[in-house]
Protein backbone atom coordinates (compact mmCIF):
# COMPACT_ATOMS: atom_id res chain seq x y z
CA UNK A 1 0.00 0.00 0.00
CA UNK A 2 1.21 3.37 -1.01
CA UNK A 3 1.23 5.87 1.33
CA UNK A 4 -0.98 7.80 -0.89
CA UNK A 5 -3.61 5.20 -0.06
CA UNK A 6 -2.13 4.90 3.74
CA UNK A 7 -3.89 7.97 4.78
CA UNK A 8 -5.85 9.16 2.08
CA UNK A 9 -7.64 12.02 3.99
CA UNK A 10 -4.57 13.34 5.40
CA UNK A 11 -2.39 12.91 2.04
CA UNK A 12 -5.40 14.79 0.01
CA UNK A 13 -5.02 17.61 3.15
CA UNK A 14 -1.26 17.82 2.37
CA UNK A 15 -1.36 17.94 -1.37
CA UNK A 16 -3.95 20.10 -1.92
CA UNK A 17 -2.29 22.63 1.31
CA UNK A 18 0.77 22.58 -1.01
CA UNK A 19 -1.12 23.28 -4.09
CA UNK A 20 -2.33 26.37 -2.91
CA UNK A 21 0.64 28.54 -3.02
CA UNK A 22 0.45 31.60 -4.34
CA UNK A 23 3.22 33.78 -4.29
CA UNK A 24 4.77 31.26 -6.73
CA UNK A 25 2.22 29.08 -9.24
CA UNK A 26 2.63 25.37 -8.26
CA UNK A 27 4.60 23.35 -10.46
CA UNK A 28 7.01 20.42 -10.49
CA UNK A 29 10.26 23.14 -9.92
CA UNK A 30 8.15 25.30 -7.56
CA UNK A 31 8.09 22.30 -5.42
CA UNK A 32 10.76 20.83 -5.73
CA UNK A 33 12.30 24.44 -4.69
CA UNK A 34 10.09 24.55 -1.74
CA UNK A 35 10.94 21.04 -0.68
CA UNK A 36 13.98 22.16 1.59
CA UNK A 37 12.13 24.27 2.84
CA UNK A 38 8.78 21.98 4.27
CA UNK A 39 11.03 19.81 5.08
CA UNK A 40 12.98 22.04 7.82
CA UNK A 41 9.26 23.36 8.93
CA UNK A 42 7.97 20.04 9.18
CA UNK A 43 11.65 18.72 11.68
CA UNK A 44 10.92 21.61 13.84
CA UNK A 45 7.13 21.65 14.02
CA UNK A 46 4.73 19.31 16.54
CA UNK A 47 1.63 20.30 14.81
CA UNK A 48 1.46 21.32 10.76
CA UNK A 49 -0.27 24.21 8.81
CA UNK A 50 -0.87 23.94 5.12
CA UNK A 51 2.26 23.84 3.34
CA UNK A 52 1.22 26.16 0.97
CA UNK A 53 1.63 28.73 3.44
CA UNK A 54 5.04 27.96 4.36
CA UNK A 55 6.10 27.74 0.61
CA UNK A 56 4.60 31.36 0.61
CA UNK A 57 6.75 32.42 3.18
CA UNK A 58 9.87 31.02 1.70
CA UNK A 59 9.27 32.59 -1.66
CA UNK A 60 8.90 36.52 -0.45
CA UNK A 61 12.12 35.72 1.53
CA UNK A 62 14.16 34.73 -1.14
CA UNK A 63 12.77 37.65 -3.28
CA UNK A 64 9.82 36.73 -5.48
CA UNK A 65 6.72 38.96 -5.70
CA UNK A 66 3.07 37.95 -5.39
CA UNK A 67 1.68 37.99 -9.23
CA UNK A 68 -1.92 37.65 -9.80
CA UNK A 69 -3.17 33.90 -10.74
CA UNK A 70 -6.41 32.54 -11.90
CA UNK A 71 -8.81 31.24 -9.38
CA UNK A 72 -11.39 30.35 -11.24
CA UNK A 73 -10.25 26.86 -10.94
CA UNK A 74 -11.81 27.37 -6.95
CA UNK A 75 -15.04 27.47 -8.74
CA UNK A 76 -17.43 30.00 -6.57
CA UNK A 77 -17.04 27.95 -3.46
CA UNK A 78 -15.82 29.45 -0.07
CA UNK A 79 -12.11 27.97 -1.09
CA UNK A 80 -12.41 31.20 -3.64
CA UNK A 81 -13.04 33.61 -0.83
CA UNK A 82 -10.67 32.33 1.75
CA UNK A 83 -8.05 32.29 -0.91
CA UNK A 84 -8.41 35.67 -1.87
CA UNK A 85 -8.92 36.71 1.52
CA UNK A 86 -5.55 35.04 2.21
CA UNK A 87 -4.13 36.93 -0.62
CA UNK A 88 -5.10 40.76 0.36
CA UNK A 89 -4.62 40.15 4.18
CA UNK A 90 -1.95 37.82 5.21
CA UNK A 91 0.41 37.60 2.13
CA UNK A 92 -0.17 41.92 1.07
CA UNK A 93 0.28 42.38 4.94
CA UNK A 94 3.65 40.65 5.59
CA UNK A 95 5.10 41.91 2.44
CA UNK A 96 4.01 45.94 3.96
CA UNK A 97 5.23 45.07 7.27
CA UNK A 98 8.25 47.43 7.82
CA UNK A 99 10.51 44.77 9.07
CA UNK A 100 10.01 42.94 6.27
CA UNK A 101 12.55 44.47 4.16
CA UNK A 102 15.23 44.01 6.62
CA UNK A 103 13.96 40.45 7.39
CA UNK A 104 14.29 39.81 3.55
CA UNK A 105 17.66 41.12 3.50
CA UNK A 106 18.60 39.17 6.46
CA UNK A 107 17.58 35.89 5.56
CA UNK A 108 19.50 36.43 1.54
CA UNK A 109 22.51 37.01 3.67
CA UNK A 110 22.72 33.77 5.24
CA UNK A 111 24.69 30.79 3.39
CA UNK A 112 22.22 28.86 1.26
CA UNK A 113 22.38 25.55 3.74
CA UNK A 114 20.78 27.68 6.38
CA UNK A 115 18.12 29.22 4.59
CA UNK A 116 15.65 26.17 4.62
CA UNK A 117 15.84 26.80 8.93
CA UNK A 118 15.66 30.74 8.79
CA UNK A 119 12.53 29.92 6.61
CA UNK A 120 11.00 27.37 9.26
CA UNK A 121 11.59 29.38 12.00
CA UNK A 122 9.55 32.75 10.60
CA UNK A 123 6.89 30.43 9.58
CA UNK A 124 6.36 28.81 13.18
CA UNK A 125 7.01 32.11 14.46
CA UNK A 126 4.12 34.35 12.58
CA UNK A 127 1.87 31.02 12.85
CA UNK A 128 2.16 31.23 17.27
CA UNK A 129 1.78 35.11 17.30
CA UNK A 130 -1.21 34.60 14.81
CA UNK A 131 -2.36 31.78 17.55
CA UNK A 132 -4.39 29.41 14.99
CA UNK A 133 -5.53 25.95 15.34
CA UNK A 134 -3.65 24.02 13.30
CA UNK A 135 -4.11 20.16 12.46
CA UNK A 136 -3.25 17.96 15.47
CA UNK A 137 -3.89 14.26 13.67
CA UNK A 138 -1.43 14.65 11.11
CA UNK A 139 2.11 13.46 12.24
CA UNK A 140 4.95 15.21 11.11
CA UNK A 141 6.88 11.66 10.33
CA UNK A 142 4.23 10.88 7.86
CA UNK A 143 4.23 14.40 6.03
CA UNK A 144 8.17 13.95 5.86
CA UNK A 145 8.17 10.49 3.83
CA UNK A 146 5.25 11.76 2.07
CA UNK A 147 7.31 15.31 0.88
CA UNK A 148 9.70 12.50 -0.79
CA UNK A 149 7.63 11.57 -3.09
CA UNK A 150 8.03 12.88 -6.98
CA UNK A 151 6.69 16.75 -7.40
CA UNK A 152 4.24 15.27 -10.26
CA UNK A 153 1.99 13.06 -7.45
CA UNK A 154 1.75 15.68 -4.99
CA UNK A 155 0.36 17.69 -8.30
CA UNK A 156 -2.38 14.95 -8.96
CA UNK A 157 -3.42 13.96 -5.73
CA UNK A 158 -3.56 18.06 -4.72
CA UNK A 159 -5.55 19.54 -7.98
CA UNK A 160 -8.15 16.94 -7.27
CA UNK A 161 -9.70 18.09 -4.46
CA UNK A 162 -9.40 22.14 -5.48
CA UNK A 163 -10.71 21.35 -9.12
CA UNK A 164 -13.90 19.41 -6.80
CA UNK A 165 -14.32 21.98 -4.08
CA UNK A 166 -16.83 23.49 -6.24
CA UNK A 167 -19.07 20.39 -6.79
CA UNK A 168 -18.53 18.88 -3.53
CA UNK A 169 -17.28 21.97 -1.19
CA UNK A 170 -17.13 19.47 1.75
CA UNK A 171 -13.94 18.48 0.45
CA UNK A 172 -11.81 21.66 0.72
CA UNK A 173 -13.36 22.52 3.92
CA UNK A 174 -10.56 22.13 6.18
CA UNK A 175 -8.22 24.04 4.05
CA UNK A 176 -11.22 26.43 3.48
CA UNK A 177 -11.56 27.31 7.71
CA UNK A 178 -7.83 27.65 7.92
CA UNK A 179 -7.75 30.20 4.88
CA UNK A 180 -10.46 32.32 6.67
CA UNK A 181 -8.92 31.71 10.18
CA UNK A 182 -5.29 32.93 9.12
CA UNK A 183 -7.06 36.06 7.23
CA UNK A 184 -9.39 37.32 9.95
CA UNK A 185 -6.85 37.13 12.90
CA UNK A 186 -4.38 38.94 10.64
CA UNK A 187 -6.85 41.36 10.11
CA UNK A 188 -6.88 42.06 14.10
CA UNK A 189 -2.88 41.78 14.48
CA UNK A 190 -0.99 44.64 14.86
CA UNK A 191 2.05 43.87 13.38
CA UNK A 192 2.95 40.22 11.78
CA UNK A 193 6.90 40.18 12.60
CA UNK A 194 8.72 41.57 15.13
CA UNK A 195 12.51 42.87 15.81
CA UNK A 196 13.20 39.53 17.34
CA UNK A 197 12.18 37.49 13.77
CA UNK A 198 14.67 40.29 12.14
CA UNK A 199 17.24 39.52 14.91
CA UNK A 200 17.76 35.99 15.24
CA UNK A 201 17.79 35.71 11.20
CA UNK A 202 20.79 37.74 11.16
CA UNK A 203 22.72 35.67 13.96
CA UNK A 204 20.90 32.98 13.01
CA UNK A 205 24.54 30.78 12.98
CA UNK A 206 24.96 32.04 16.77
CA UNK A 207 21.59 31.09 18.27
CA UNK A 208 21.77 27.75 17.74
CA UNK A 209 19.74 26.45 20.93
CA UNK A 210 16.15 26.55 22.03
CA UNK A 211 17.46 28.36 25.12
CA UNK A 212 19.46 31.06 23.28
CA UNK A 213 16.37 31.86 21.05
CA UNK A 214 13.84 32.03 24.00
CA UNK A 215 16.65 34.06 26.15
CA UNK A 216 16.51 36.62 23.23
CA UNK A 217 13.91 36.75 22.56
CA UNK A 218 12.56 37.65 26.32
CA UNK A 219 15.14 40.56 26.12
CA UNK A 220 13.81 41.93 22.86
CA UNK A 221 10.40 41.23 23.89
CA UNK A 222 11.35 43.42 27.32
CA UNK A 223 12.68 45.96 25.07
CA UNK A 224 9.61 46.73 23.22
CA UNK A 225 7.64 47.19 25.90
CA UNK A 226 10.38 49.21 27.65
CA UNK A 227 9.96 51.11 24.73
CA UNK A 228 6.46 51.87 24.65
CA UNK A 229 6.14 53.94 27.56
CA UNK A 230 9.34 56.74 26.50
CA UNK A 231 8.44 59.83 24.78
CA UNK A 232 9.14 60.27 21.30
CA UNK A 233 11.19 63.25 22.20
CA UNK A 234 13.42 64.17 25.17
CA UNK A 235 14.64 67.58 25.89
CA UNK A 236 18.88 68.13 25.67
CA UNK A 237 19.91 68.72 28.89
CA UNK A 238 22.78 71.53 28.32
CA UNK A 239 25.39 70.08 30.11
CA UNK A 240 27.53 69.91 26.91
CA UNK A 241 30.83 72.11 26.61
CA UNK A 242 32.29 72.70 23.82
CA UNK A 243 32.14 71.17 20.32
CA UNK A 244 35.11 68.60 18.69
CA UNK A 245 36.61 69.68 15.33
CA UNK A 246 35.40 66.23 12.97
CA UNK A 247 36.29 65.16 9.69
CA UNK A 248 34.25 62.85 7.46
CA UNK A 249 36.10 60.11 6.74
CA UNK A 250 33.74 57.95 4.33
CA UNK A 251 35.68 58.30 0.74
CA UNK A 252 31.78 57.81 -0.32
CA UNK A 253 30.91 61.15 1.03
CA UNK A 254 31.11 64.18 -1.37
CA UNK A 255 33.15 67.04 -0.18
CA UNK A 256 30.57 69.64 1.67
CA UNK A 257 31.16 72.57 -0.77
CA UNK A 258 32.45 70.40 -3.75
CA UNK A 259 35.39 73.38 -5.52
CA UNK A 260 35.14 76.05 -3.27
CA UNK A 261 38.36 77.83 -5.05
CA UNK A 262 41.14 78.28 -6.77
CA UNK A 263 45.17 77.95 -5.98
CA UNK A 264 48.54 77.13 -7.02
CA UNK A 265 48.86 74.37 -5.12
CA UNK A 266 47.16 70.62 -5.58
CA UNK A 267 47.13 67.59 -7.52
CA UNK A 268 47.04 67.09 -11.33
CA UNK A 269 43.47 65.86 -11.39
CA UNK A 270 41.81 69.18 -10.01
CA UNK A 271 44.38 71.03 -12.87
CA UNK A 272 42.18 73.81 -13.94
CA UNK A 273 41.59 72.85 -17.41
CA UNK A 274 42.48 76.09 -19.30
CA UNK A 275 46.10 75.12 -18.30
CA UNK A 276 46.92 72.97 -20.64
CA UNK A 277 46.83 75.63 -23.64
CA UNK A 278 50.70 75.69 -22.43
CA UNK A 279 51.39 72.78 -23.96
CA UNK A 280 53.30 72.09 -26.85
CA UNK A 281 54.21 69.30 -29.04
CA UNK A 282 58.40 68.48 -29.12
CA UNK A 283 61.15 66.82 -26.55
CA UNK A 284 61.74 70.59 -25.88
CA UNK A 285 60.74 72.24 -22.29
CA UNK A 286 57.52 74.19 -22.84
CA UNK A 287 55.64 76.79 -20.83
CA UNK A 288 53.89 74.21 -19.19
CA UNK A 289 56.75 72.66 -17.99
CA UNK A 290 58.10 75.88 -16.78
CA UNK A 291 54.85 76.34 -15.22
CA UNK A 292 54.87 74.01 -13.13
CA UNK A 293 58.54 74.08 -11.98
CA UNK A 294 57.91 77.85 -10.86
CA UNK A 295 54.44 76.35 -9.09
CA UNK A 296 52.46 79.14 -11.01
CA UNK A 297 49.65 76.48 -12.70
CA UNK A 298 46.21 76.72 -11.14
CA UNK A 299 44.07 73.99 -9.14
CA UNK A 300 40.73 73.81 -7.80
CA UNK A 301 40.55 73.32 -4.61
CA UNK A 302 37.65 71.22 -2.47
CA UNK A 303 36.61 71.58 1.00
CA UNK A 304 37.85 69.62 3.27
CA UNK A 305 34.37 68.45 4.68
CA UNK A 306 35.58 69.76 8.27
CA UNK A 307 32.60 70.53 10.61
CA UNK A 308 32.05 71.14 14.33
CA UNK A 309 29.96 68.36 16.38
CA UNK A 310 29.50 67.61 19.50
CA UNK A 311 31.34 64.54 20.96
CA UNK A 312 29.58 62.50 23.98
CA UNK A 313 31.08 59.43 25.42
CA UNK A 314 29.03 57.16 27.75
CA UNK A 315 29.96 54.07 30.03
CA UNK A 316 28.15 51.59 31.09
CA UNK A 317 29.36 49.53 33.84
CA UNK A 318 27.69 46.08 34.63
CA UNK A 319 28.73 44.73 38.53
CA UNK A 320 29.77 41.47 39.45
CA UNK A 321 26.41 41.59 42.05
CA UNK A 322 24.22 41.56 38.76
CA UNK A 323 24.93 37.63 38.99
CA UNK A 324 21.97 37.78 41.76
CA UNK A 325 19.42 38.87 39.31
CA UNK A 326 18.96 36.15 37.33
CA UNK A 327 15.60 35.42 39.64
CA UNK A 328 12.11 36.38 38.49
CA UNK A 329 9.57 38.25 40.76
CA UNK A 330 6.21 37.43 40.88
CA UNK A 331 4.79 41.33 39.56
CA UNK A 332 7.39 41.21 36.61
CA UNK A 333 6.79 39.14 33.14
CA UNK A 334 10.26 38.69 32.67
CA UNK A 335 13.25 38.17 35.15
CA UNK A 336 15.29 41.00 36.50
CA UNK A 337 18.44 40.39 34.14
CA UNK A 338 16.43 40.18 31.22
CA UNK A 339 14.64 43.58 31.85
CA UNK A 340 18.15 45.12 32.88
CA UNK A 341 19.72 43.82 29.66
CA UNK A 342 16.21 45.01 27.51
CA UNK A 343 16.96 48.54 29.31
CA UNK A 344 20.42 49.25 28.08
CA UNK A 345 18.81 48.34 24.66
CA UNK A 346 16.31 50.79 24.63
CA UNK A 347 18.67 53.44 26.01
CA UNK A 348 21.26 52.71 23.86
CA UNK A 349 19.08 53.20 20.73
CA UNK A 350 17.08 56.00 22.06
CA UNK A 351 20.24 57.36 22.67
CA UNK A 352 21.48 56.78 18.57
CA UNK A 353 18.15 58.14 17.47
CA UNK A 354 17.90 61.41 19.88
CA UNK A 355 21.67 62.15 19.30
CA UNK A 356 22.17 61.13 15.35
CA UNK A 357 23.58 64.59 14.66
CA UNK A 358 26.71 63.79 17.63
CA UNK A 359 29.61 61.68 17.10
CA UNK A 360 29.21 59.29 19.98
CA UNK A 361 30.67 56.39 21.40
CA UNK A 362 29.00 54.29 23.90
CA UNK A 363 31.39 51.30 26.14
CA UNK A 364 29.70 48.91 27.42
CA UNK A 365 31.78 46.71 30.29
CA UNK A 366 30.69 43.53 31.73
CA UNK A 367 31.99 41.99 35.06
CA UNK A 368 33.90 38.50 34.52
CA UNK A 369 30.98 36.60 35.88
CA UNK A 370 28.26 37.98 33.30
CA UNK A 371 30.01 36.45 30.10
CA UNK A 372 26.70 35.34 29.10
CA UNK A 373 25.08 38.40 29.35
CA UNK A 374 27.37 39.56 27.33
CA UNK A 375 27.70 37.18 24.45
CA UNK A 376 23.73 37.75 24.12
CA UNK A 377 24.65 41.57 24.27
CA UNK A 378 27.10 41.17 21.81
CA UNK A 379 24.46 39.73 19.28
CA UNK A 380 22.22 42.41 20.11
CA UNK A 381 24.29 45.63 19.69
CA UNK A 382 25.66 44.04 16.67
CA UNK A 383 24.81 46.73 14.09
CA UNK A 384 26.48 49.38 16.20
CA UNK A 385 29.49 47.52 17.13
CA UNK A 386 30.16 47.38 13.21
CA UNK A 387 29.34 51.09 12.74
CA UNK A 388 32.07 51.80 15.79
CA UNK A 389 29.51 53.31 18.09
CA UNK A 390 29.03 50.66 20.51
CA UNK A 391 32.19 48.83 21.84
CA UNK A 392 32.67 46.41 24.47
CA UNK A 393 35.53 45.33 26.90
CA UNK A 394 35.91 42.83 29.58
CA UNK A 395 37.38 44.11 32.79
CA UNK A 396 36.81 44.00 36.37
CA UNK A 397 34.28 46.06 38.38
CA UNK A 398 34.83 50.24 37.70
CA UNK A 399 35.48 51.89 41.03
CA UNK A 400 35.97 55.28 39.46
CA UNK A 401 34.83 55.24 36.08
CA UNK A 402 32.70 58.02 34.89
CA UNK A 403 29.23 56.32 33.33
CA UNK A 404 26.37 54.77 34.59
CA UNK A 405 27.03 51.33 36.89
CA UNK A 406 24.28 48.98 37.04
CA UNK A 407 24.63 47.12 40.18
CA UNK A 408 22.73 44.27 42.09
CA UNK A 409 24.30 45.29 45.99
CA UNK A 410 23.53 48.73 47.99
CA UNK A 411 26.47 51.20 46.62
CA UNK A 412 27.20 54.53 46.80
CA UNK A 413 27.49 56.61 43.55
CA UNK A 414 31.35 57.04 42.64
CA UNK A 415 32.16 60.43 41.18
CA UNK A 416 31.10 61.20 38.16
CA UNK A 417 28.93 57.84 38.07
CA UNK A 418 24.81 57.36 38.52
CA UNK A 419 23.93 54.09 39.46
CA UNK A 420 21.06 51.78 38.48
CA UNK A 421 20.55 49.17 41.02
CA UNK A 422 17.88 46.40 40.60
CA UNK A 423 18.11 44.70 44.26
CA UNK A 424 15.07 44.77 44.42
CA UNK A 425 11.90 44.11 41.97
CA UNK A 426 11.82 48.09 41.69
CA UNK A 427 14.73 49.56 39.92
CA UNK A 428 16.01 52.32 41.82
CA UNK A 429 18.28 54.63 39.74
CA UNK A 430 19.97 57.15 41.81
CA UNK A 431 22.47 60.27 40.06
CA UNK A 432 25.09 61.30 42.28
CA UNK A 433 23.63 59.89 45.80
CA UNK A 434 20.10 61.91 45.28
CA UNK A 435 16.69 60.71 46.23
CA UNK A 436 14.85 58.58 43.91
CA UNK A 437 10.96 57.89 44.13
CA UNK A 438 10.70 54.70 41.91
CA UNK A 439 10.88 52.55 44.76
CA UNK A 440 7.45 53.84 45.63
CA UNK A 441 5.73 52.78 42.56
CA UNK A 442 4.73 48.98 41.87
CA UNK A 443 7.37 46.91 40.10
CA UNK A 444 6.10 47.46 36.21
CA UNK A 445 5.80 51.10 36.46
CA UNK A 446 8.97 51.42 38.49
CA UNK A 447 11.02 50.29 35.34
CA UNK A 448 9.35 52.82 33.10
CA UNK A 449 9.77 55.69 35.74
CA UNK A 450 13.63 54.22 35.75
CA UNK A 451 14.47 54.23 32.21
CA UNK A 452 12.79 57.56 31.72
CA UNK A 453 14.95 59.44 34.54
CA UNK A 454 17.92 57.37 33.09
CA UNK A 455 17.35 58.89 29.80
CA UNK A 456 16.77 62.53 30.94
CA UNK A 457 19.91 61.95 33.00
CA UNK A 458 21.90 60.90 30.23
CA UNK A 459 20.78 62.94 27.10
Amino acid sequence: MTLWKQNPDSARWLAAGLCLMRVQTAGVETIRQAKPWLLAYLRNSVVIAPLGLVADIGFLLAGYTLQWQKTHAFGQGPLRKAVVDYEDHFINRLIGDKHFQALRDAFQGLPAGQQPEAVAFVSDTVLQRLALALDHTITTGFAIRLLKKPANEWLEHGNNPIAASSDYPDDAAPLSQFYQSIARKSRHLGNLLSDYDVLTVENLSLLRSLTQRTMFKQVVDAAEQLHRGLPKRIRKNPRAEGAVVSRIKDDSTYPTGGFSSISNAGSLENLVCSELIYLEDGADFDLFDVRYCESELLYYTRDDSVFHRLHRDYGFYLHSSLAQARIKDAELPWQRSVLMLALILVTVRKLIDCLSEEALTIRIRFADALQEERGLSELLFREWIDKGIVSFDGQDDPEEAPGVLFSCAAQDCAPHTAVFNIARAQPVFLEKNTESSEALLPPWPAWHAAVNNLLKYLV
